[in-house]
């Protein structure tokens, strides 16, 4: 089916501001959290963790740009090729935050298993709003 219409690119600046939103609200939850149970050794692996997060979440969003500017379905395919990217990513900052640190093993992966659901969370909903953008539900009948 041929358009008539630009296709829309997704917007990776907005995406990327809502995902280093999200960082910072996780990292100051989970710092707020180690304080007030008096865990205040735990308050740099969780903002550590965030960032970790944070930084796989960004790169993940980069094939969504990508692939959306080659077709209408570009978005989907880059989301689900980002989900890889954001898993490998994570799973080498978990590595690099457990060598470089010696920080305990349950910490860092509860940090940053929580991290990582923020930043799923957050991607699914920044994807979900473009592709809405994109069908309209009364477009779709």
């Amino acid at each position: 089916m041929i358009h008539n219409r630009a296709m829309p690119v997704f917007p990776l600046g907005r995406s990327l501001v809502a995902v280093v939103v999200m960082v910072a609200a996780y990292a100051a939850l989970a710092a707020s959290v180690c304080a007030a149970l008096g865990h205040g050794e735990q308050i740099m692996i969780a903002i550590a963790a965030a960032g970790v997060c944070g930084i796989a979440g960004a790169l993940a969003l980069l094939p969504v740009w990508a692939l959306s500017r080659v077709s209408e379905d570009g978005a989907v395919r880059g989301f689900m090729f980002g989900v890889g990217v954001r898993m490998l990513l994570t799973l080498i900052g978990f590595a690099i935050l457990l060598l470089a640190t010696g920080w305990s093993r349950p910490a860092v992966g509860a940090w940053v298993g929580g991290g990582y659901l923020v930043m799923l969370a957050s991607e699914v909903t920044v994807i979900r709003s473009f592709l809405g953008r994109m069908h309209p539900p009364e477009a779709a009948l």
